[in-house]
């Protein structure tokens, strides 16, 4: 059977946002409990702490505005990212109808690649889903089933 591939092109979306932002208050919650001290130095650096923590934060949720990737998948779970690279989706990929968990292999490295439902449209997240799927359930047969 011939091998399909299909184009998607994903940018940020209110859903990524607005998962950014819950993480960024839990983080800053964790800091209420930290410990109160009376000295004067450990008080600086715990605040100085908080204040890089939320400065990287923020700036990711700022660099987040012009987010955006281009890639290809094949039927068979392979595909390139649009620098060109080659990744292989791998069968801990986790499909959910809010949201896609890509561990893609790109060379020797592991990527994990979120694409959320309101990224794309109704008919190419369906295609997505089905894509991963059938790459997962491809990967789980024995070699001769396939």
């Amino acid at each position: 059977m011939e091998d399909r591939h299909h184009s998607f092109s994903v940018k940020t979306s209110f859903d990524q946002r607005l998962s950014l932002v819950v993480f960024i208050c839990v983080c800053s919650s964790s800091f209420l409990f930290w410990p109160q001290s009376d000295n004067f130095a450990l008080s600086l650096l715990k605040y100085l702490f908080i204040a890089l923590v939320c400065i990287f934060l923020l700036s990711q949720l700022w660099r987040l505005q012009q987010w955006r990737l281009d890639f290809v998948l094949s039927d068979k779970g392979e595909g390139r990212l649009a620098t060109g690279e080659h990744f292989k989706v791998l069968k801990r990929t986790w499909v959910t109808p809010f949201v896609c968990l890509m561990y893609i292999e790109v060379g020797t490295q592991l990527r994990l690649l979120m694409v959320w439902a309101d990224m794309l449209d109704d008919t190419d997240y369906r295609h997505l889903c089905r894509l991963l799927l059938r790459a997962k359930i491809k990967q789980t047969k024995p070699h001769n089933e396939v």
